[in-house]
């Protein structure tokens, strides 16, 4: 009885893959409107859920171009720090010589 059972199942199946997407839609929501009517709403309704994704996705990128935007602006910074202490350098032989000690000591020290 099993076999039978089962293959009953199976043309089943073979039934609903041939099924027309209008009457699933129609099988599935069981709302009386008219086909272009339902393909409309359907269309409406996968935007509404698409558009609610896109909310998150919004927010995510938002928070990734803050980041980013931080991180430029830290490397500016730390750009125009090293040229102004190069600028420094170049003005003042003494932080040279102090700058060439410290630096020996703690390559000399590993």
């Amino acid at each position: 009885m099993e076999g039978k059972t089962q293959n009953h199942d199976d043309k089943e199946n073979v039934q609903l893959t041939s099924v027309d997407a209008e009457d699933i839609l129609s099988y599935v929501d069981g709302i009386p409107l008219p086909p272009a009517v339902k393909k409309n709403l359907w269309k409406s309704l996968s935007r509404l859920i698409t558009g609610l994704v896109d909310v998150p996705v919004a927010y995510l990128e938002a928070k990734a171009q803050k980041i980013k935007s931080e991180a430029a602006g830290l490397s500016l910074v730390t750009s125009e720090a090293a040229k102004a202490a190069s600028k420094e350098f170049a003005v003042d032989k003494g932080l040279v010589n102090r700058s060439v000690n410290h630096f020996g000591a703690m390559i000399t020290s590993d």
